[in-house]
């Protein structure tokens, strides 16, 4: 699955006009979470899709291509040191 750039841009920007026109600090705080939320979960993918490039195109064994798929499966959070960085090691 490929990372849209205009879908997460979209969605910034919705939360972003949601935001600007709220009435209720409470509200405001609730649309900047979500954007935040929104970028969290874009970067976790978009680490998630480099490594599975790499594997479907570099990794000539299925079974070395299934186990990269189960760490990247297993994997849950975008910390360069505890996640990623454990996937490419």
């Amino acid at each position: 699955m490929a990372i849209k750039k205009g879908n997460i841009v979209q969605n910034i920007n919705e939360l972003e006009t949601l935001f600007t026109k709220s009435l209720s600090r409470k509200r405001e705080f609730f649309y900047a979470k979500l954007a935040v939320l929104e970028a969290c979960g874009w970067i976790e993918e978009t680490m998630d899709e480099i490594m599975r490039d790499y594997y479907v195109n570099k990794l000539l064994k299925v079974s070395n291509q299934n186990e990269m798929r189960n760490i990247v499966k297993r994997n849950y959070g975008f910390n360069y040191d505890n996640n990623f960085r454990k996937m490419i090691v």
